[in-house]
């Protein structure tokens, strides 16, 4: 069973189109049934809400707009009567966490982060959050650094020239360059133009 005065009292001002807008249809979810219907008077809301008639039909016309009532006027031989009122409250879908490799592939994309951390995130994480995951960069990053290559990397000769000091041999055997805030990536042709030409 819905609890209409619990749901129009969670619903933001916002989303209503104002302080007005939402304490009218608090006032209307108080006189509302169990389906959410129910049919006050224009004069019976504004002395709920203390608003002025004006501002409660207003406010009601706020609401229909928005999609949280319906509102269904009703005549009888002298005339019309009590509008007969529908709550629509609804409450937006529960936004779901994304899963983390979702998380981990979307980090890897905005801080170019490279395939072996993702791996490394994917597999070898204790703790999954976001937090964990920067700080786990933040360590990757600084434990694979050129400064930490060892002094066999730098001098490795390729082609009759040596490594230069951000460069390493990777697991295909392509010449790797590390850039700061990338990690290593596969060299291009400015390398090999070097090696050719010397």
């Amino acid at each position: 069973m819905t609890n209409w005065l619990r749901e129009a009292a969670t619903t933001p001002p916002l989303q209503c189109g104002g302080a007005g807008p939402k304490a009218c249809l608090v006032a209307l979810a108080v006189y509302a049934d169990d389906e959410g219907v129910c049919w006050p008077s224009i004069r019976a809301v504004a002395l709920a809400t203390g608003l002025s008639r004006a501002t409660v039909t207003r406010s009601l016309a706020a609401l229909r707009e928005r999609g949280l009532i319906d509102r269904q006027h009703r005549f009888n031989e002298g005339g019309q009567t009590t509008s007969r009122f529908q709550l629509r409250i609804a409450k937006p879908a529960p936004t779901t966490e994304p899963s983390w490799p979702d998380r981990v592939r979307e980090f890897v994309a905005a801080n170019r982060c490279g395939p072996e951390f993702e791996a490394f995130a994917l597999v070898d994480m204790q703790t999954r959050s976001p937090d964990a995951l920067a700080k786990a960069w933040r360590t990757w990053s600084s434990r694979h650094t050129p400064n930490r290559a060892t002094s066999h990397q730098e001098s490795r000769i390729v082609d009759g020239v040596p490594l230069r000091p951000r460069e390493r041999i990777g697991a295909n055997g392509e010449i790797e360059v590390f850039t700061p805030g990338v990690g290593w990536g596969e060299f291009t042709g400015e390398r090999r133009r070097r090696t050719s030409c010397e």
